[in-house]
């Protein structure tokens, strides 16, 4: 069984269709804690805002229940986000605390000339090798829209550049995060889909 966790805040369903074309196995859409812990693969996605996606993760009682996984778990865009420390995204005095997988702050991209959110289609370039980008060229170009950013960390396994550089992908043990989506990044994404739920 996969799980798909229901943070409140995003759509899902194109996750849903990109996972579906490469397995058989039950995908359930679910903030149910014990659903979560059965199942062999875990999605956390997020669309939106830390806080609230944070304090909804706290309302259905799932904090404990993503520091314990023990199976392959993928964050993607603010889920990758809220894996790590804080997030300055409510406010830098007031940061917000993210489940605490990676120890990274995460904060606003570096301003420049370039307009934000950063939209739209870049490269991402390994750092190391990862399960994720197996039979993925380096360079591929994926797909982002966001605002904030994960700084490069040692568990930076990808790196992009939008007026800085930024962690396009981190992994740790069985936790991985992508900042781009690869539900949206056509057959790299998917291939990279396929990588994770072979892990």
């Amino acid at each position: 069984m996969i799980s798909i966790i229901k943070t409140g805040t995003g759509n899902i369903a194109s996750l849903y269709n990109a996972i579906l074309k490469h397995t058989n196995d039950k995908i359930c859409i679910t903030n149910n804690s014990e659903v979560i812990k059965k199942s062999t693969h875990v999605f956390l996605p997020g669309v939106g805002a830390a806080n609230a996606t944070m304090q909804n993760i706290k309302v259905y009682d799932l904090l404990d229940t993503i520091k314990k996984l023990q199976v392959p778990t993928l964050g993607i865009c603010l889920g990758m986000q809220i894996l790590c420390s804080q997030s300055s995204e409510n406010s830098e005095d007031s940061p917000t605390t993210g489940i605490n997988i990676f120890n990274a702050n995460v904060n606003y991209l570096k301003k420049s000339n370039l307009p934000l959110p950063h939209m739209g289609w870049n490269k991402v370039f390994f750092q190391f090798e990862s399960p994720l980008f197996k039979n993925v060229p380096n360079g591929s170009y994926q797909y982002f829209i966001h605002s904030y950013r994960v700084p490069i960390i040692k568990e930076t396994s990808g790196i992009s550049i939008y007026s800085e550089e930024f962690s396009a992908s981190i992994e740790q043990n069985n936790f991985f995060g992508v900042q781009f989506h690869p539900e949206k990044s056509g057959e790299i994404g998917s291939k990279i889909i396929k990588n994770f739920l072979n892990t």
